[in-house]
């Protein structure tokens, strides 16, 4: 082995001595003849250069393969790794814990590149199912978020506009008023009509309504009236028949009223009064006069004295007088009423007259009272 190095050392020697002998001679002959020296082009020199290096190294590497021995079965195996350092790529190869660096410079700038590792088929299998389960959970995320999104969007209810043509209908439809009342109005309705002495009654029912501002009408209240036209010209004769009704109607107000008299006559100690029964008739007709022309005074329709009627009925007496009252709907009522009033207590306990004649009429709804008093 020494002896080849020392070979080629002397070869190697004696060729760049050779060569200088050469290029140093036609230095030599150009500067001899005055010429200008042609120069060696720098690129061909770099090219001789460098092939011969390439030789060298080359019969280096031979030798060394020939004649070193074979390599230990411990040995490891080279690892190569790839490394980026700027715009530089290096291969580092590691055989037995030596480094051999091989450089190679890029022409194209590489920028923003990462060093790469060498990976195992195993090692990228395991990643490779890794990053798909991966990816499939992530799906099914995804899948579950649009389902939940779903059903939220379900349960929510969906809230339509109102289109153009609603609104604008809406907007036109005017917000309808309460109406209010402008006036009262009364529809009269006759139910009944009938003439008797010389008067005609007319009985109607009278309804009551509010007319509101739209026109139409709600009834108020409804009540019952009378209206009477004509003059009364009944005779005595004529209201007879009637007053003898009135007297067996009214029998019980009639002895009530008759008790109190007698009660008061009794204080005043006087005499107990007897019922007349003409005299009770004619007080009963009395009381129509005054029901049928609504007129309570002593003075009778035809305008003569209310004493006329004792006449018309033929009973004599030698001293006579008349109460009247209107409104009292009870025996004690009246006769309390009478009671105090000095002019009809008078009458009642008067020791001048023994017999009384009481009349009553209920005529819608108003009671008048008659007492007519004789010897």
């Amino acid at each position: 082995m020494a002896y080849l190095h020392e070979f080629l050392d002397l070869r190697f020697y004696n060729k760049r001595r050779n060569k200088r002998k050469i290029w140093g001679n036609k230095i030599e002959k150009e500067e001899k003849t005055g010429k200008e020296p042609k120069k060696v082009p720098t690129k061909l020199a770099i090219g001789l250069i460098g092939g011969t290096a390439a030789i060298i190294v080359g019969g280096f590497a031979i030798a060394y393969i020939i004649f070193t021995d074979k390599p230990q079965e411990n040995s490891q195996e080279p690892i190569q790794a790839n490394y980026v350092v700027g715009n530089v790529i290096t291969n580092e190869t590691l055989v037995n814990g030596n480094t051999i660096l091989e450089q190679n410079e890029l022409t194209n700038e590489i920028t923003n590149t990462m060093a790469n590792e060498m990976e195992t088929p195993e090692e990228t299998e395991k990643q490779e199912q890794t990053d798909t389960t991966e990816k499939k959970e992530e799906t099914k995320k995804e899948e579950n978020k649009k389902t939940e999104k779903k059903e939220e969007t379900k349960k929510e209810p969906v809230k339509q506009e109102p289109t153009k043509q609603e609104t604008s209908k809406q907007e036109e439809t005017p917000v309808k008023k309460e109406p209010t009342i402008v006036k009262t109005e009364e529809e009269k309705q006759l139910t009944k009509s009938e003439t008797k002495y010389g008067l005609t009654t007319n009985t109607y029912t009278v309804t009551t309504y509010n007319v509101y501002s739209d026109g139409s009408k709600k009834e108020k209240n409804s009540q019952t009236k009378t209206e009477k036209s004509g003059e009364f010209s009944a005779t005595t004769a004529e209201l007879l028949p009637e007053a003898r009704q009135l007297k067996s109607q009214n029998a019980s107000l009639i002895n009530g009223v008759l008790g109190y008299v007698n009660d008061y006559r009794a204080e005043a100690k006087v005499e107990k009064i007897t019922l007349d029964t003409k005299l009770t008739e004619a007080a009963c007709a009395r009381a129509m006069e005054m029901a049928y022309t609504k007129n309570m005074s002593h003075t009778r329709p035809n305008g003569k004295s209310c004493f006329t009627i004792l006449k018309d009925m033929s009973i004599s007496y030698m001293a006579c007088g008349e109460n009247i009252a209107m409104g009292q709907r009870s025996a004690k009522a009246v006769a309390t009423s009478w009671r105090n009033s000095e002019g009809h207590y008078k009458n009642m306990i008067s020791s001048a007259y023994g017999k009384i004649g009481i009349g009553v009429m209920n005529y819608n709804g108003t009671y008048y009272w008659c007492q007519l008093f004789t010897n």
